[in-house]
């Protein structure tokens, strides 16, 4: 007679309450990571600096839905630089290694200064898209000048000069070109 296994349950999707979201989230984080976590979503340094495992854990799932500021982790790394420095006078501040960072990844140059790199788990800022104009060009460009200025019936020589004007490194041959084309397209 084979041998009954336990029979495994699922979560329906959608079911886990944001505290048990977070919960899982912390199994898998570093020391590290859980700190960094909580300072993004708002806790006060000194708790940071003084909190344990559990209690940064506590407040992580406590806090989860919180807003995100990632600019936070610069001024608790300025804070614990500024802090460490007060605690010790004989430090310097070269001597703190890029490691005790939270902001950074902890690489240095052959000149001591941090290289930034992307954290794992903190969103990217959004990039704001570019809009186009009614012709299809991007607007705010010597192209999209050109077409401009030759939509409201300005002749070459004048848009030629227009464009320079604004837009000092453009060549006059590129102008010439992007006004025939926007000829064309009416």
């Amino acid at each position: 007679m084979a041998k009954k296994g336990r029979k495994k349950t699922r979560i329906k999707v959608g079911t886990m309450t944001p505290r048990e979201m977070a919960l899982g989230r912390a199994d898998r984080m570093t020391y590290k990571q859980i700190k960094r976590e909580c300072v993004i979503r708002g806790m006060a340094f000194d708790a940071v600096v003084e909190g344990d495992i559990p209690t940064l854990i506590y407040w992580f799932s406590s806090n989860y839905e919180n807003d995100i500021n990632s600019k936070l982790l610069d001024e608790y790394d300025a804070y614990i630089q500024q802090r460490m420095l007060m605690e010790n006078p004989n430090l310097d501040a070269s001597m703190l290694h890029p490691h005790l960072r939270l902001g950074y990844l902890g690489e240095a140059d052959e000149e001591g200064e941090v290289k930034q790199r992307r954290i794992k788990g903190i969103p990217r800022k959004k990039r704001t898209r570019k809009k186009k104009t009614k012709q299809g060009v991007y607007a705010g460009t010597k192209k999209a000048l050109t077409y401009q200025l030759q939509a409201e019936g300005i002749n070459i020589e004048e848009t030629v000069t227009k464009v320079i004007e604004t837009f000092p490194e453009a060549a006059v041959k590129s102008i010439k070109i992007w006004y025939k084309r926007s000829e064309k397209g009416k």
